[in-house]
C-alpha cells in the first residue's frame, strides 16, 4: 500500500515538472472578426506557429522581426541543464540589445538581435499577447483551434 502511494506521487511530481519545462506552439491565423462598432472585418489569413518557452535543456526567447517578416526564437543551453552529449556546445543566453517602454502597455520590452539579419525584435512573453497580425495589423490574430498545438521539450 505504502509503495503505491509513493509511486503514484512520483507520477505526480513528475507530471508537475515536466510542465514546467515544456514549451508550447500554438498555430496562429489572421482570422475574420468585428471591428469596434460591430461591423466585420476581413482577415488577411495570415498563418504561422509561434513558439514560447523551452524544453528541459534549453529556454528560448522569441518575438516578430519586422525585418525578416516572420516570428524568430533564440535559445540557450538551460542552466543546469543535464547534456546527453558531454562533448555538446554549450549555448550561452543571449544578450539583449536594450529595453524600451510600452506606452500603451506601461511594461518595459526586452530587445534581442535576430538570429537571421540581426535586425531588433521584441520578446513576446506569452501567447495572450499576440492580438494583432503582424502582416495586415488586423486586430483578430488569434489561435486557430482548427490546427494542433505542438508541445515543445
Amino acid at each position: 500500500m505504502k509503495i503505491t502511494r509513493i509511486f503514484q506521487l512520483m507520477v505526480v511530481l513528475m507530471g508537475f515538472a515536466s510542465l514546467a519545462w515544456a514549451g508550447d506552439g500554438y498555430p496562429m491565423k489572421c482570422m475574420d472578426g468585428k471591428d469596434a462598432d460591430g461591423k466585420p472585418v476581413k482577415g488577411c489569413g495570415y498563418e504561422e506557429m509561434v513558439i514560447f518557452g523551452g524544453g528541459m535543456m534549453f529556454e528560448r526567447v522569441m518575438g516578430y522581426c519586422p525585418t525578416c517578416e516572420k516570428f524568430v526564437g533564440v535559445t540557450w543551453t538551460r542552466e543546469g541543464s543535464p547534456l546527453l552529449n558531454p562533448e555538446a556546445k554549450v549555448t550561452p543566453p543571449p544578450k539583449p540589445l536594450g529595453k524600451i517602454w510600452d506606452a500603451k502597455t506601461g511594461r518595459k520590452l526586452t530587445i534581442y538581435a535576430c538570429p537571421h539579419c540581426q535586425g531588433p525584435f521584441a520578446e513576446i512573453k506569452n501567447v495572450k499577447e499576440l492580438t494583432h497580425c503582424p502582416k495586415c495589423g488586423g486586430a483578430h490574430f488569434t489561435v486557430d483551434k482548427t490546427k494542433p498545438r505542438e508541445a515543445i521539450d
